[in-house]
This record gives structure tokens, C-alpha cells and sequence, in this order.
């Protein structure tokens, strides 16, 4: 068979004094009368001092902090044997070829200080051979047999999916596979709470297993942080992971666990 999987996205923020707009009755995605250019100057200086990296740029009339189109491609051909050498063992070899391609075409990309336009993207490629991994349905979403707060299964859920799932982002790791949820907590009111512990403990094992340096560990810290505080914009979670800052190079003590030697 073959798995196929493509995504577009089109993303825009810009920046405008809402108050005055709405009281002089215009509609912003139209008008930008009352564009906000305070992101291209220092606020810590006074007067307008433009600032050494603005996040935001003059675009299409007004001020926008980005302005990007992105999209993936992946294709999985595989094909999969099921022998059953006596009538209690069944095998199950099977085989893969990955394809995965990413890009970026932003006018204004949001990830460059100060934001510049950018155009760019790579494709990833893997040969896999596989069997059926003992145990495997202990690591899939909200599973019966998820032990919470077990800083060991932790560890052995991200070794299982840098072996097996071609994990390489901590971000796409924790928010595509629902391993962000290791993490959640809950007070005896039951009011969320995210341990940071665990997302530190997270990093440490994905750095130690594709060798991460210190400048990529920080990226993939950064990124993960900038995409989460923005989806949780809205609640305290999102503030208090984007103030965290991981200690370098591991937070903690016998991190990678069973990490290849």
C-alpha cells in the first residue's frame, strides 16, 4: 500500500490600535488607518528609536510581524508479510520508504529577527524496515496502561519514538503525538497545571539520542516554546513555559537513560 499526507498553511499577523479602529467604525482587514508600528521601535529607549532587530515590518500599508505560507508533503509506500511459522506466532516484517518534504515561502517570516522575507525548504528520506514492536500500544494517546507521573515510562516512550516513529523535533514529538499530555498535572481542585520538569526531562532524552548540540537543543527548546505559548495564549500555561528557560546542556540527572552507546 502507500500513505500519503500533504498540509498547506497560510498564516498573517499585523498590528493595529484596535480601540481607535473600532470607534472610528473601520474594519482592519481592510483598513489600515490604524496600523501599530510600536514593534519596529526600542520601547526601552525614549522617543522612536528604531530597534536593532524589530519584529515587525511595513508591509501591504501597515505593520506586519509575519506574513508566511507553508506546506508538507510526505509519501510512505510499504508493503507488510504476515507469517504464521506455528499456529500460536504470527511475524510481521514489513518494509517503508519515507518521503517527507517541508517549505516555507514568507514575504515576512516570523522565526528571523528582524523579520525579512524567506523562501526555503528540505526533504528528509528514510529506508525502514520494521517488525511489530513488543509493547507498542502502551505508548499510543490516553492508553490504558499510561502510567502517570513515571518519569521512566517518560523516557522509554521518547526512546520508542526516536527508534521507531522518526521523531527529530521536540516539538512536533510533544504536539503531534499527544506526548505533551506527560506533562499535565492536575491540583487536588483540578486546575491544569503543566511540570516543566517533565518537558526538561523530554529535551534531555531527545538531545542525548540524535545528539543534539547546545545551539540546536536551545532551538528546539525555543520553538517548541513559541508554538505552545501561542496556542495557549489564553491561559496561564502559555506565559509560563515561554519564561522557562531549560538549564544547559541537561536539566536532568541521568538523563538518556538507555540511549545508544
Amino acid at each position: 500500500g502507500i500513505w500519503w499526507e500533504n498540509s498547506a498553511s497560510q498564516r498573517r499577523r499585523f498590528d493595529y490600535d484596535a480601540t481607535q479602529c473600532f470607534n472610528a467604525g473601520c474594519y482592519p482587514w481592510h483598513d489600515q488607518t490604524y496600523a501599530d508600528a510600536r514593534l519596529q521601535y526600542d520601547l526601552t529607549q525614549p522617543g522612536l528609536v528604531k530597534a536593532a532587530k524589530p519584529t515587525s515590518a511595513a508591509f501591504k500599508g501597515g505593520f506586519y510581524e509575519y506574513e508566511e505560507h507553508s506546506n508538507w508533503s510526505q509519501y510512505e509506500p510499504f508493503v507488510e508479510l504476515e507469517l504464521r511459522p506455528t499456529e500460536d506466532l504470527t511475524i510481521t516484517p514489513g518494509f517503508k520508504y519515507v518521503d517527507w518534504s517541508r517549505s516555507v515561502a514568507a514575504p515576512l517570516e516570523q522565526k528571523t529577527k528582524p523579520v525579512v522575507p524567506y523562501s526555503g525548504g528540505f526533504t528528509t528520506t528514510r529506508s525502514l524496515p520494521f517488525l511489530k514492536v513488543p509493547g507498542e500500544h502502551r505508548y499510543t494517546p490516553g492508553g490504558a496502561e499510561r502510567p502517570w507521573g513515571d518519569r521512566e515510562f517518560v523516557t522509554e516512550k521518547v526512546a520508542h519514538h526516536v527508534r521507531h516513529q522518526m521523531a527529530g523535533s521536540y516539538a512536533d514529538y510533544l504536539l503531534n503525538t499527544g506526548a505533551v499530555r506527560d506533562a499535565v498535572v492536575f491540583d487536588d481542585e483540578g486546575r491544569c497545571d503543566i511540570d516543566l520538569a517533565v518537558l526538561d526531562l523530554v529535551l534531555d532524552e531527545m538531545a542525548s539520542l540524535l545528539g543534539w548540540d547546545t545551539d540546536r537543543r536551545r532551538a528546539e527548546w525555543e520553538g517548541f516554546a513559541e508554538v505552545y505559548g501561542r496556542n495557549m495564549a489564553w491561559a496561564d500555561l502559555g506565559e509560563k513555559v515561554r519564561g522557562h528557560k531549560p538549564a544547559e546542556p541537561f536539566s536532568v540527572p541521568g538523563a538518556a537513560a538507555g540511549a545508544p552507546e
